[in-house]
């Protein structure tokens, strides 16, 4: 990373069970040998160019981005539920930011 002046480094280990209920089958959501490459910039802006964004919008039009309700459990439980509902979209902006190498690691 440091050759390649890159600032951040980010390594992914999602999964995710495929098989059926009761049955085992994990599978990585991200590749075990490939890498994303990415430009981004520090000073998100509309005018500025990144290889992605992630909007968010006011989807209660409150000026707020986060809704959150709290509410008690049933009685004798001592259980309390937080809920937060928030509206957020990841779009890529640019093709020519960002490279996807394959099998590389």
């Amino acid at each position: 990373a440091a050759i390649l002046q890159i600032d951040q480094v980010k390594v992914l280990e999602s999964t995710y069970n495929a098989g059926g209920i009761g049955k085992e089958d994990m599978q990585f959501v991200c590749a075990t040998d490939g890498a994303l490459l990415c430009y981004a910039t520090d000073n998100p802006a509309i005018d500025e160019p990144s290889a992605g964004y992630i909007f968010t919008w006011d989807m209660l039009g409150n000026g707020q981005y986060v809704a959150l309700d709290q509410y008690d459990g049933e009685n004798g439980t001592h259980s309390e539920f937080v809920e937060g509902l928030m509206s957020t979209d990841m779009k890529k902006t640019s093709d020519d930011l960002a490279i996807y190498f394959d099998q590389c690691v």
